[in-house]
């Protein structure tokens, strides 16, 4: 069998899905969505590498089972007896619908009678959830070994799998339903020939009902939260009547291209790659260090989370990861099909079909490494289906590890007579040891298939390259020489300015000046002189708007051993407007306090307060609120790190990230935590932002700026705004030929018209 003919059925995994990724990667084309968008070049890049690199793996997937898998003449018949058969499936479906019970009082709800359903089915889970696999491999196997459906000997497996389905409904799993039914149709294909055109055709027409009645039912759950109102408001109204069942199925498939492009355009240009934690997250329960890629998704393209095969494989490494970890997928699903195609058997018909299944879901999300299912019913079925053709010797490597067992087992036995072998069965031997393709055909297909991975991730890396990585130097300025011997320099961390004006504290004898720079004009003025409290401790200055002031107010910050004093002073006159204290104890030593003036909770300016460096500890951040005169805590918590040493780390409050707050809708504008690593083992001196939106528990940027590494500790981080963009200030104090301020574009400056 020939790999041109062996590819020339509709069932070729090879076929199958880069036609189907094609297609729905141009229907993504049509926008009916607001979210939806060009493409950037990597995204390009993206789409036609997935297909690409499937075929390339497919080819060596298909090149090893025709090395290692005989043909048959004839289709290979199971033996076992209906009465183990059926004691088998009882056996596992009762300890599936065991699984399904705890899950569902786990929930404590039944997810498809529960008033949100989403809420129902995310609140299950845990490591014995693994057990409800087995009933889709009782569903699966019922429905594919039995010859005619509709025959009376084959009710018991009909019902056994209604069972089956039924348990999943209650589960609200679309997924979970449907699967079973596209698998069996695969196997039956795969097995017993080319269904009838009636029931390919009633099983297309369940799957797409079961898709447009899932969709409708939950949207229509939150119809006025923001998708389901552009949708209920905008798509659907000017749409003919017999369109509209479409929509979920246009939906199902397209926007899962918009995760994708979101998650293509986050890593590496606003964080860094996973390095192997987004595709970790099946193994959750077992790995710490994993993260989920629908969490990024959920930020960026909220509520399309979903972003395909290639979503965690980009996010984990670029093209490095995604063109081997697609071309595993292809390997794995061509050649379990290779095998069924070529040995006719049933144990390779139930792999295949399933692993058919878990390939095309790829369009929708990575089953390969975000669930563990596969890895549980692959194997399975194909025990089960070596089992079901022979009970006594099973075929292949199911054979060869039973029989390892049954040896360990007799060498502390006597020997027992030989099994009888029904005289029409076909030998291991004869079945396993049947004519081969030549060689030279799989092997000109596997080496194909390793050189189009190879020109295919040279390509890849080639286009990733062009990528932005670290946040660019885009405009270098003079600064005076005061700001080189100033005490404190700072910026307004509430963007309220198109180009945020750098501040700072110049002192001589007990008078202090305040200095400004517009980075817009280039030019500086000293604004006000005054004369600072006197008292003990250390002090800090930074500068916000304050109640029924017209001009920013500058705050002093004397931290004493017992209490913190803030004075709040008039910028232009340097006229005492207020006087504060809060019993605040001074840090103990080897622990850093940072403080910062922003709005966190509302209109009012409030404080913040930072104490970090042990690495014995997480970082602590305490907000007290401007309104109540500073003496109420609106906010404290741990930050989730520890450490942020001074000598390493630069912290600074401002507006950098922005975003939707923790529940995905758009939030008021909070400061944010931001941290710019200097580690001399680094290329780069890295940024990262800590959004105030998400109650700091996540970082809205992590990227390198084009700064090395080793950055001596004196150079000051400010957050700014330059031509309306969202901006990093650096201050260079010892810079050549006088102080400098370097903008790097966080975000491109607005344009002209």
């Amino acid at each position: 069998m020939t790999l041109r003919r062996l590819n020339a059925s509709v069932l070729s995994p090879l076929l199958v899905f880069p036609i189907a990724w094609a297609l729905t990667a141009l229907l993504a084309q049509v926008h009916l969505l607001h979210v939806q968008g060009p493409w950037s070049t990597a995204m390009v890049a993206v789409a036609i590498a997935v297909p690409l690199a499937f075929v390339a793996g497919g080819l060596i997937g298909q090149g090893i089972a025709t090395m290692t898998t005989a043909i048959a003449s004839q289709r290979q018949p199971t033996t076992i007896s209906e009465r183990t058969f059926r004691l088998i499936l009882i056996a596992i479906v009762a300890v599936g619908l065991l699984e399904v019970a705890h899950q569902i009082v786990r929930a404590g709800t039944i997810p498809l009678l529960s008033g949100s359903i989403d809420d129902a089915r995310f609140s299950q889970g845990g490591p014995t959830i693994l057990l409800v696999n087995l009933l889709t491999v009782a569903a699966v196997v019922s429905l594919t070994k039995p010859r005619d459906l509709l025959a009376r000997e084959a009710r018991f497996e009909l019902a056994t799998a209604a069972v089956a389905l039924g348990a999943f409904a209650l589960q609200a799993g679309r997924g979970s339903v449907v699967l079973p039914f596209v698998v069996a149709i695969v196997a039956r294909w795969l097995y017993w020939g080319r269904p009838s055109t009636e029931l390919l055709t009633a099983g297309a027409l369940l799957a797409f009902l079961a898709i447009c009645f899932g969709f409708y039912l939950r949207t229509y759950q939150h119809p006025t939260t923001p998708f389901e109102a552009e949708l209920f408001g905008e798509v659907l109204p000017p749409l003919p009547f017999f369109v509209k069942p479409l929509i979920p199925a246009y939906l199902a498939l397209t926007t899962n291209f918009v995760a994708l492009q979101g998650i293509v355009d986050h890593f590496p240009t606003v964080a860094p790659f996973g390095n192997g934690a987004y595709n970790a997250v099946a193994f959750d329960s077992f790995v710490s260090v994993s993260r989920n890629v629908s969490d990024v998704a959920a930020a960026r393209t909220p509520p399309w989370v979903t972003s395909t095969v290639a979503g965690s494989f980009w996010a984990d490494g670029g093209f490095a990861v995604l063109v081997p970890g697609v071309a595993a997928t292809g390997a794995l699903a061509a050649g379990a099909y290779a095998a069924a195609a070529r040995s006719l058997s049933f144990r390779w018909s139930l792999v295949a079909a399933y692993l058919l299944y878990v390939a095309v879901f790829g369009l929708y999300t990575n089953l390969w490494t975000q669930h563990i299912d596969w890895l549980v019913v692959a194997p399975l079925l194909l025990v089960f289906g070596a089992f079901a053709e022979n009970p006594h010797a099973p075929p292949g490597v199911v054979g060869a590890a039973w029989g390892k067992i049954r040896r360990m087992q007799t060498r502390s036995s006597p020997p027992s007579a030989p099994l009888d072998r029904d005289p029409g069965e076909t030998s291991p031997a004869a079945r396993d040891g049947g004519p081969r393709d030549p060689r030279g055909g799989a092997r000109r297909a596997i080496l194909a298939g390793v050189a189009a991975i190879a020109v295919i991730l040279a390509a890849g890396l080639i286009v990733q390259r062009t990528l932005p990585e670290p946040f660019q130097l885009t405009r270098t300025m003079r600064l005076p020489d005061s700001i080189s011997r100033a005490d404190a320099v700072f910026t307004d961390s509430q963007r309220l300015a198109e180009n945020t004006s750098v501040w700072w504290i110049d002192r001589s004898g007990r008078t202090a000046a305040l200095h400004s720079f517009d980075p817009s004009t280039g030019e500086s003025d000293v604004e006000a002189r005054f004369r600072p409290a006197q008292g003990p401790g250390s002090t800090d200055f930074d500068i916000g708007p304050w109640v029924r002031l017209r001009v920013p107010a500058l705050f002093e910050l004397r931290q004493a051993p017992k209490r913190l004093y803030i004075t709040v002073r008039r910028t232009d006159t340097g006229k005492t407007v207020g006087r504060y204290s809060l019993r605040i104890e001074a840090p103990p030593p080897g622990l850093h306090r940072s403080f910062g003036i922003a709005a966190f909770g509302g209109s009012h300016t409030d404080l913040l307060i930072v104490d970090r460096g042990p690495a014995t500890t997480r970082v602590r951040l305490g907000v007290f609120s401007g309104e109540s005169r500073f003496k109420e805590r609106i906010f404290g918590g741990y930050l989730p790190f520890r450490g942020l040493r001074p000598n390493r780390w630069s912290l600074e409050f401002g507006e950098l990230a922005g975003g939707p707050d923790s529940n995905g809708r758009r939030a008021a504008p909070r400061p944010d935590v931001v941290l710019i690593q200097r580690d001399p083992d680094r290329e780069h001196a890295n940024l990262k932002v800590v959004p105030g939106e998400v109650s700091f528990e996540g970082f809205g940027y992590q990227r390198d700026i084009e700064e090395p590494g080793d950055l001596p500790p004196n150079r000051i981080f400010l957050q700014g705004s330059w031509r309306g963009a969202p901006s990093l200030f650096e201050v260079v104090p010892d810079a050549p030929g006088g102080p400098q301020l370097k903008i790097f574009d966080i975000q491109p400056p607005a344009g002209f018209l």
